[in-house]
């Protein structure tokens, strides 16, 4: 197989990743947004604000990577936040809802996926850009922990339980879940910043029930629809 494909892979694949950045800029503004509407103390309306500066930044230079691999990502698009079916108008559910989705789980798992590139990244552009983009998921992350520590009132806590595994769902594909061995070049693809699919299976599985589970349990959360979602796909070890 030609020593090139890793290489075009890898620019598709920084190539998606810019168009998913202004996706996130798009969602995060929508929830600076919501949050100020609701009189949220301001230190977490700037965390929501400062998330979409910097997504916006991450854009460029996922952009910029993807030129350097020889694949050209276009103009960026005009993206605009999707409008969510999260079962009710209430603003308060939707916030709720998307700060779960985005922040305690996305972000969170993004963090733990990037601090893996970050490790096995063989080329220095690559470990630059993964560094860059790791530095701020970690505050997007802390965004939604940091509302639920505000406070949330607990009929909105049920709705959003009952929404996790769909949560999850949106969140790993069920690509990720396949026992489809992994294909040639992957190491050196997780040189370029692309995991193998086992590894991204097994982050995504630990950072659910290691972090996040217990993370939104502390808050009132109940996660065991999202934890036989989980189980279904990736069987938890005995200990």
């Amino acid at each position: 197989m030609s020593a090139l494909l890793p290489t075009a892979r890898a620019g598709a694949l920084w190539s998606h990743r810019a168009r998913a950045e202004l996706d996130a800029a798009a969602r995060f503004g929508s929830v600076a947004e919501g949050l100020a509407a609701l009189g949220t103390p301001r230190p977490i309306i700037d965390l929501a604000r400062r998330a979409v500066e910097d997504e916006q930044r991450h854009h460029l230079r996922c952009a910029e990577l993807a030129r350097c691999f020889d694949t050209d990502p276009g103009p960026a698009p005009v993206v605009h936040a999707p409008s969510l079916d999260v079962g009710s108008n209430d603003l308060r559910a939707r916030v709720l809802h998307e700060l779960v989705a985005m922040s305690c789980i996305t972000e969170t798992l993004s963090t733990a996926l990037l601090i893996e590139m970050r490790a096995r990244a063989t080329d220095p552009l690559v470990r630059d850009v993964v560094h860059h983009v790791l530095r701020d998921e970690v505050d997007h992350a802390r965004l939604g922990w940091a509302y639920l520590e505000a406070g949330v009132d607990p009929s909105l806590l049920a709705r959003v339980s009952e929404r996790l595994p769909g949560m999850l769902r949106d969140t790993a594909s069920e690509e990720l879940f396949s026992d489809a061995p992994d294909p040639p070049g992957a190491t050196t693809l997780a040189g370029l910043g692309g995991l193998p699919r086992s590894t991204r299976c097994q982050i995504f599985a630990s950072t659910m029930r290691e972090v996040v589970f217990p993370g939104l349990q502390r808050h009132g959360l109940d996660t065991w629809p999202a934890q036989r979602w989980l189980d279904a796909r990736v069987p938890a070890r005995s200990p």
